[in-house]
């Protein structure tokens, strides 16, 4: 079983970004890639027309110039953390953006990470 690139999408700017370079980290590894997008529990249901923008913007992105790679998306309830974690332990790199709004509204946290799962 050939294992993919991930990406985890959650509709910040920097998705964009992201979902351009794990394309290119597909393409480069000859994989398929993953694109999964969680949507926390407490945050009750997003409209699927806005999450399927999500997804095809992150589609796009990530062909720019890889075309030709296998893209499958997925939309997971629950923590993007634990959705991510999960995800890795049969993948090859983890390419994930995250926006993150804490407890305290005037905190916010965004960034772009990249590592490979063991």
């Amino acid at each position: 079983m050939v294992s993919p690139v991930v990406l985890g999408a959650d509709g910040c700017p920097a998705s964009l970004l992201t979902a351009l370079r794990a394309g290119k980290e597909a393409g480069r590894l000859r994989d398929p890639l993953l694109i999964s997008h969680a949507i926390p529990a407490r945050l009750g249901r997003r409209p699927a027309a806005e999450v399927g923008a999500l997804l095809e913007e992150a589609i796009l992105q990530a062909r720019t110039t890889q075309p030709r790679i296998s893209v499958t998306t997925e939309v997971v309830t629950g923590s993007p953390v634990l959705a991510l974690v999960e995800r890795i332990a049969d993948a090859q790199p983890l390419v994930t953006s995250v926006d993150v709004t804490l407890p305290n509204d005037d905190q916010h946290l965004s960034a772009t990470v990249m590592g490979v799962s063991s």
